[in-house]
């Protein structure tokens, strides 16, 4: 089954990720480049035992307002950790997120915890993915699938994304450069 989640909006060049964790969901809180604007993202934790009752777009939660850094403060963080103390931050910082996986007991986010900039294409950093952190999005109740679990994520943790995994905040890598110019000449076209 084909899952698509778009996060919105995507001009917003998140650059600063922080996730945050309370007994009932996470939450992902990114920051822009100038480190004035918060945008934040629920993930609902589920149980690893309701892993065939829900897909990703079930668990994600967007919060559509951008936040200042007063707002942000005011009107998210502090009634959070008034209504769901204690918190925990298992990953103070990361730079991306790399992607979502889901292996037996329920997803796991993957998220880019260090880049090294390697070239510049036009006025567009490239960076290469140096290493990353998964992090289990659900809460573990049951000894079912342990063992094959371990196994799956230590064939996932294998693979050597610090080897050839390349991004870019404001550049589409996935497209050619001819694609890329020829969008911006037709935008400015229209």
């Amino acid at each position: 089954m084909d899952t698509q989640v778009n996060f919105y909006p995507r001009t917003l060049n998140l650059r600063k990720i922080t996730l945050r964790e309370t007994d009932k969901f996470f939450v992902l809180v990114g920051t822009d480049k100038s480190l004035r604007k918060q945008h934040v993202i629920k993930i609902l934790k589920k149980r690893d035992t309701q892993r065939d009752e829900y897909e990703l777009q079930d668990i994600i939660k967007e919060d559509f307002r951008t936040y200042d850094q007063d707002s942000f403060k005011e009107d998210f963080l502090d009634p959070l950790i008034r209504e769901y103390h204690p918190i925990t931050v298992p990953v103070p910082l990361a730079h991306g997120i790399l992607g979502f996986v889901r292996f037996l007991k329920g997803f796991y986010i993957v998220l880019i915890t260090q880049k090294k900039k390697v070239t510049t294409i036009g006025q567009h950093n490239i960076y290469q993915v140096k290493d990353t952190q998964i992090v289990p999005l659900f809460r573990t109740v049951s000894n079912s699938n342990r063992e094959d679990e371990a196994k799956y994520l230590q064939i996932f943790n294998r693979i050597e994304i610090g080897t050839g995994f390349y991004f870019s905040y404001t550049y589409d890598l996935t497209k050619s450069l001819q694609e890329n110019m020829l969008r911006k000449i037709r935008t400015k076209m229209a």
